[in-house]
Parts: C-alpha cells; structure tokens; sequence
C-alpha cells in the first residue's frame, strides 16, 4: 500500500466499568493485540488532568483517556486485519462473561494524516505558545 502516513486518534471513556479494568484490558490485551499487526507498531496513551472548572467545554463529558496509534499508512485501516483486531474480553466482563468493548466504553475516534512536522531549526521559526498536552505517565 502506497497511502498517507498518519494517526488513529481515540479518545475513552469507561461507561458501565471502572478505569482500573479498563486501563487492565487495553495495557494487557488491546495494545498487545493491536501492536503485534502490521498496521501498528506502537502506541501512545494519556490520562486527562484538565481541570474541568479551568477549561469549559459544549460538551460536560470528560474524555478521560488519549490512545493514538502512528499509522505509515492510513489505508492500513481500511483492512481486514485493522478489522480483526479483538473487541471482545472476558476482562472488560470483570471476569465472568466476555463483553464487547464498545458496550462498556465510550469512544471518540478520528484519523488524522500527517500534514507538516516542526523541528530543529524549522521549529524555531513557528513558536508555540501553549502546550497542547497536560497528560501524566501511566507506566
């Protein structure tokens, strides 16, 4: 495939289970399953710490998590093997029955291609004045 590089960007937010078993099955069985596929070969995850009464939103739902997935080719998504990447877990059913993860977690996903990077010397030439991220380390 000869596509354009990119992210899967995906933002979740536990509906119907904890953060802890949520955080359990995508640190234990999700990133796993999706970084031993050709489509990905890493992953980035956050947790938000945005105080809520500093930045007000239209929307009163917190994303409480960040996972992008850098992808050499957004056409990858488009396969049967993106496809079959396992959605279903006996850890999301808290241990008894297998659960669907979109019946137990809310998700935002986007897919963003790659547009322009900034460094080095280029990137003195476009100062940032806001850090656009405020996240904390899972591991």
């Amino acid at each position: 495939m000869t596509g354009k590089a990119g992210i899967l960007w995906v933002t979740s937010t536990p509906k119907s289970i904890s953060p802890s078993t949520m955080n359990k099955w995508y640190i234990e069985e999700h990133i796993p399953d999706t970084i031993n596929t050709s489509v990905f070969n890493s992953a980035f995850r956050y947790e938000n710490i945005t105080d809520s009464t500093v930045f007000k939103s239209a929307s009163s739902k917190k994303d409480e998590f960040l996972s992008f997935y850098p992808v050499r080719d957004l056409k990858l998504l488009e396969t049967p093997e993106y496809a079959n990447i396992p959605v279903r877990s006996k850890t999301l059913g808290e241990g008894t029955d297998e659960k669907l993860c979109y019946d137990v977690i809310s998700f935002g996903v986007r897919n963003y291609e790659f547009i322009d990077s900034f460094e080095g010397e280029k990137a003195r030439t476009h100062p940032c004045e806001y850090n656009v991220f405020n996240a904390k380390d899972l591991s």
